[in-house]
């Protein structure tokens, strides 16, 4: 792969063993960059018989000659990727000097977390099954314009101005409407400021590194994360309120054997339905024909 840039994303439901191709492509490129998501991803890889496990840190940190970068797309959490650094500096992969971080990645605040369980608590029955990490909440923040990012660590002070007024926003929330406890300035800090002296080495302009990447002909390989099929039919059936987990359990009860059937999300049982369509699962379940067109229907609208 000469002179060319190179996307990988899954289009199926997620686990589709993008970090294994990641990793078999970096081979051919300058760098490999991470440029969407959160720590909720995981790419497992398995070098030499030794596994390794990233959340954040593109897959091509492995190869020594690659530059990684991680762009304004991630939503970060500090405490999380300074824990991958340090798992992958114990097991001897060089981390810091060929790791950049763009300077426009929303950071994970407490509140976020805060959030994202009480929202999802507050749902009941119809958890969507968010890992509660706050990665959902930091993307609501980066797209009203209101986020904190890396960038303002470099500013205490206007740091702490724009932190108060966040927290004023979201403790509301979280005590008047989700009876949950506010989180405090300090906590913030903890997860943020603290560790400004660890991250300012990394910290850098990503989009005009790869520019003149871009301009010399260097092949930059853009390592996606999550499934996008998964979180686009999930998002369209929360939407119009055509799909709930309890439909699909009523559905498989017509299933030969009846099986206890442990309802994890949607996107999951479609995922197995659709890969599936002779109507006999891995487990030797034998489908209705009905079954298929009902979720014919579904997919069709």
């Amino acid at each position: 792969m000469t002179n060319k840039n190179l996307v990988v994303i899954g289009t199926h439901w997620g686990d589709e063993g993008k970090g294994k191709i990641v990793d078999l492509l970096t081979e051919s490129v300058t760098a490999v960059v991470r440029f969407q998501g959160g720590h909720n991803a995981g790419h497992t890889l398995v070098v030499e018989g030794k596994k390794t496990v990233l959340h954040l840190i593109p897959s091509g940190i492995l190869h020594p000659k690659v530059r990684c970068f991680i762009g304004n797309g991630v939503v970060l959490s500090i405490p999380d990727l300074l824990k991958e650094i340090q798992e992958l500096e114990a097991a001897g992969v060089a981390v810091r000097d060929r790791l950049m971080i763009s300077l426009d990645c929303p950071i994970i605040m407490p509140y976020h977390v805060a959030l994202d369980q009480s929202v999802e608590q507050r749902r009941g029955n119809q958890k969507i099954g968010t890992t509660g990490r706050g990665i959902g909440p930091a993307y609501e923040d980066k797209v009203g314009r209101r986020g904190i990012r890396l960038r303002d660590l470099l500013d205490q002070e206007q740091l702490i101005f724009k932190l108060e007024a966040l927290l004023h926003q979201h403790n509301f929330m979280l005590e008047q409407y989700y009876g949950a406890a506010p989180v405090t300035l300090q906590a913030c800090l903890a997860a943020s400021y603290d560790f400004l002296a660890e991250l300012r080495p990394m910290m850098g302009d990503v989009l005009s590194t790869l520019a003149s990447y871009r301009k010399t002909g260097a092949s930059v390989l853009f390592e996606g994360a999550q499934g996008a099929l998964g979180f686009f039919v999930q998002s369209l059936f929360r939407k119009q309120k055509l799909f709930r987990a309890r439909w699909i359990h009523d559905q498989y009860q017509g299933c030969k054997p009846n099986p206890p059937l442990v309802v994890q999300s949607p996107a999951r049982l479609l995922n197995e339905h659709l890969l599936n369509r002779r109507h006999v699962n891995n487990h030797g379940w034998q489908f209705h024909h009905g079954l298929d067109n009902r979720f014919q229907k579904l997919l069709a609208f």
